[in-house]
Order: structure tokens, then sequence, then C-alpha cells
């Protein structure tokens, strides 16, 4: 009895030993799955948003390239001093736009899950922005921010643009303006009548007339040109300080000439 009971002892000692390795399996086993279960909801939830950081940059790309288009075409209405024409829209740099989406693939690729959700985000957010804002510039990526900028320059160039009066610095110096500019035409009419024949009504002593009954006036177009570089409008009152110092300028001239 005593060598089975030995026996007895150890096989009661085996079924436990095997008891606990195959509960030890099935808790291996559990956690494993567990863990591959969320390592593919993680791998999904990555590639769910790749998706929609492509589909967002995608709509960005579109929304830039669109209003890049219609301000091209701004400029190109645009009716400025004559120069170079504007020819046809630039392709954009495909280079540039590779290096960057590579970039911005491998930072998705090594990024959490949190990140890569706030990042893919952006694109849109930044795109809705535009459109509720009307294109004011307010939480927009670097390339439509200088499209708005752009677009701000396109539209400060009109010519029907709101512009602010001359500034009140600005309008004791208009009739000295206006007089040198004035006196620097009559000076060169005057040249003109000098040259001219005696007693014969020649080509350049009309032409010299006609630029002195111009020569008030001359100070007005340069006036208006630098106005409109700083913003600014070329008024009523600030013509009329022009002409007055042009016409005080040609009637000191005249008196001078005729004596």
């Amino acid at each position: 009895m005593t060598g089975y009971g030995r026996l007895v002892a150890e096989l009661g000692a085996a079924a436990a030993r095997r008891d606990t390795a195959l509960a030890a399996a099935d808790r291996a086993y559990r956690e494993g799955a567990a863990t591959a279960s969320a390592e593919l909801a993680r791998a999904a939830a990555d590639a769910e948003a790749a998706e929609r950081r492509a589909a967002a940059d995608a709509e960005a790309v579109h929304l830039v390239d669109r209003e890049a288009a219609r301000l091209w075409e701004e400029l190109r209405a645009l009716r400025r001093w004559p120069g170079r024409p504007v020819g046809d829209l630039p392709e954009p740099d495909r280079a540039a736009d590779t290096t960057t989406s590579a970039a911005a693939t491998a930072g998705a690729a090594t990024a959490p899950a949190a990140t890569v959700e706030a990042a893919t985000s952006a694109p849109a957010r930044a795109a809705t922005v535009w459109q509720e804002s009307g294109g004011s510039g307010v939480g927009l990526s670097p390339a439509a921010q200088a499209l708005e900028r752009a677009r701000q320059r396109i539209a400060a160039a009109r010519p029907d643009a709101p512009r602010k009066p001359v500034p009140r610095l600005v309008l004791p110096f208009l009739p000295l303006v206006g007089a040198a500019l004035a006196a620097l035409t009559g000076l060169v009419a005057a040249g003109l009548v000098a040259i001219a024949p005696d007693g014969a009504a020649s080509v350049p002593r009309v032409l010299g007339w006609l630029v002195f009954l111009v020569a008030p006036f001359t100070a007005i177009p340069p006036v208006a040109w630098w106005l409109r570089r700083t913003g600014s409008r070329l008024d009523v009152g600030a013509i009329g300080l022009l002409l007055l110092g042009g016409m005080a300028a040609g009637t000191i001239l005249s008196l001078t000439l005729t004596h």
C-alpha cells in the first residue's frame, strides 16, 4: 500500500502540473490574442487617419490651386502701366511637393494615433476657415496665407479700390510740389519759345506755349502715382492745392520772363 500511495501522489502532482501548464498556456494565448487585436485596431486607426489626411491634403491642394488660378486671372485682367505682360499660370514645384509629402508620410508612420488624428484634421479646418472667412487669412497654411497676401495686393491695385485720403502732413507740401514742377515745365516752355524764330508761328513757339499752358497741371500725374503707391487717393482738395502752387509759379514765371 505504501508503493501504491506513492504512485497516486505522484499522479496527482503530475495532474496538478498539467493543469497549471494548461492554465498558463491559456492565459498566454488570451494575452497574445488581446495584444494582436489591439495592434490590429491601432493599425486600422492609423490607416484610416492616413486616408483622412490624404483626403484633407488633396482638398487643401485643390482649394489653393483654384484660388491661385482665380488670382492669376484677376492679375491678367488688371490694367496697369505698360510693361511685362502676364503669361500663363506657372506650374507648381512638384519636386518640393513630393519631398514634403514623403516627409509628412514618414512622420505620420511614426507618430502616435492621437498626433496623426490632430494633424489630419488641420488641413480640413484650414480649408473650412478659408471658405467661411471669405479668405481673411486667419488659420491658413503658409501657401494659403501667401495667396491671401497676393489677393490683398491685387485688390489694392484696382482702380476702384477704396483708399484713404491724403495724409495731413503731406497737404502743406502739395503747393510747393505743384509750384516746383510747374516752374520746371515753364522753363522748358520758355526754352522752346526762345529757340523759335522771331515773328513766325513756328512749331517750337506753338509747342512752347502749349507746354506753358499745361505747366500748372504737370504735378498731378506724378503725385497721383505716388499717393496710389502709398495707398492714398488724390482728392479734389489735393488737386486744388497742386493747381494753386502751379498757377502761382506760372504767374511768377510769366512776369519774370516778360520783364
